[in-house]
C-alpha cells in the first residue's frame, strides 16, 4: 500500500499535475501539501543579496503548518517528496535577518530541516528530497529589480544544502535530481 505526498513550494505545486496522472494510471494514492511561495522549512524569508524571493513569506509558517498537516491526516503518506528552494534564503529569526551560508544560518536551517523531517516522518513515512535546476529569469513575476547574478549565484545553495542535510539523517533517502531518480520516472519502484 504506497501512498505518496506532494510537499514544497511553486515548483512543487507544478510537479502535483503530472505526479497525480501517474499515480492514478500506476494505482498509487497520491496527495500534496504544499504551498506556493513558501517553503517545507524555511519560515520567514529575507534577502541580503538583491535575490527575488517570495514576497510576505511572513505567512508562511502558519501557511505551511496548517497544509501540511491536513494533507499528512488526510494522505498518511509512506513516502514524501519533499521539494523546495526557500530553504537556501536568509532567515527572519525574532524580527532579526540570519544569513544564509554562515556558521548562524546553517544552524538555523538546520534546526528548521530537522524539526520539518520529524513533522514529515512521525507517521513512518520515508522522504525523498528533490533537487532543483535554476529558475529562468522571469520578468511577468516583478523581478527585473533584483540581481540575476545573486539569483544565478544562489541557485546552487538549495541542493548544496540538501546533500549537507541528507547525512545527518542517514536511514532517509539520499538527495535526488528530478530528471534521472528511478522512483519519479518508475512509481512501481517505491
Amino acid at each position: 500500500d504506497r501512498r505518496i505526498l506532494l510537499g514544497g513550494d511553486a515548483t512543487a505545486c507544478s510537479l502535483w499535475p503530472g505526479l497525480k496522472a501517474v499515480g492514478d494510471a500506476a494505482g498509487i494514492a497520491t496527495d500534496q501539501g504544499s504551498v506556493f511561495g513558501c517553503g517545507v522549512a524555511s519560515g520567514e524569508i529575507t534577502t541580503t543579496r538583491n535575490e527575488a524571493i517570495t514576497p510576505h513569506s511572513s505567512r508562511c509558517p502558519d501557511l505551511v503548518n496548517s497544509d501540511e498537516g491536513e494533507a499528512l491526516a488526510r494522505a498518511r503518506p509512506t513516502v514524501v517528496l519533499w521539494m523546495s528552494i526557500w530553504e537556501k534564503s536568509d532567515l527572519v529569526v525574532d524580527g532579526h535577518t540570519v544569513v544564509a551560508g554562515t556558521p548562524q544560518g546553517e544552524k538555523e536551517i538546520m534546526a528548521r530541516m530537522d524539526a520539518a523531517l520529524a513533522r514529515l516522518t512521525a507517521g513512518g513515512a520515508r522522504v525523498v528530497m528533490i533537487t532543483e535546476d535554476a529558475p529562468a529569469p522571469n520578468p511577468a513575476q516583478g523581478t527585473q529589480t533584483t540581481s540575476l547574478k545573486a539569483d544565478e549565484d544562489g541557485s546552487a545553495r538549495p541542493n548544496a544544502l540538501l546533500h549537507r542535510f541528507q547525512p545527518r539523517h542517514p536511514g532517509n533517502d539520499a538527495p535526488v535530481t528530478l530528471t534521472n531518480h528511478p522512483l519519479l520516472q518508475s512509481p512501481n519502484k517505491i
